[in-house]
């Protein structure tokens, strides 16, 4: 073997390898090099394949933290009587009083509903790719974006909803950044310690 500098033959191979060159490793040259690529892949899909329930978790806690109702606030607190009913519209004030705020009632009733339920139109898609296993939560209902939007952009939450006790989208997130964290670090030790049994 020469030395890469000097094209000297060199005793010691290894302590003649310069360091201010690129080397490169070829994993080919490693014995056992196959089994080790396979142990990789083998983890890789197996993370892919653990992380979906995973990641459908962590968005289960995450919409039970942000889609859930702030409580009714008094129906008189602006001054005039609030004679809106969450998931149904508007109603008269004479129903309301009359089935003592109890959505429930107003529907056995009979009272149509105007409102397209927030709380119904909340979804949770996880896609898988190749490399990756990703989550989302959306909202289909019209003013969404109104009620539980980000603080900022277009739409956002209004200032009304942030007063009356509706988390908005950036609340949401930075809820689930320590959840992801938490349950990403449980997923990689569960993983390796799988794999360095086997």
């Amino acid at each position: 073997m020469a030395n890469f500098a000097t094209g000297r033959p060199c005793n010691f191979p290894l302590f003649c390898i310069p360091l201010y060159r690129n080397i490169v490793f070829m994993a080919d040259d490693m014995k056992g090099a196959t089994q080790i690529e396979a142990s990789i892949n083998g983890l890789r899909t197996a993370f892919l394949a653990a992380a979906a329930p995973v990641v459908t978790e962590i968005m289960t806690i995450v919409l039970k933290y942000w889609g859930q109702y702030p409580p009714q606030p008094d129906r008189w607190r602006s001054g005039r009587y609030n004679n809106w009913v969450r998931g149904i519209g508007r109603v008269s004030m004479r129903t309301i009083e009359g089935a003592g705020g109890d959505v429930k009632k107003m529907v056995l009733k009979g009272v149509p509903r105007t409102s397209e339920d927030l709380g119904s139109k909340f979804a949770i898609v996880v896609h898988t790719a190749t490399d990756s296993v990703e989550g989302s939560i959306s909202n289909s209902a019209s003013y969404a974006g109104y009620v539980i939007g980000p603080e900022e952009g277009d739409p956002h939450q209004a200032p009304w909803h942030a007063v009356t006790g509706w988390r908005r989208q950036d609340d949401a997130q930075e809820f689930a950044q320590e959840i992801v964290r938490i349950k990403k670090e449980e997923l990689v030790n569960s993983l390796v310690s799988s794999f360095g049994k086997g």
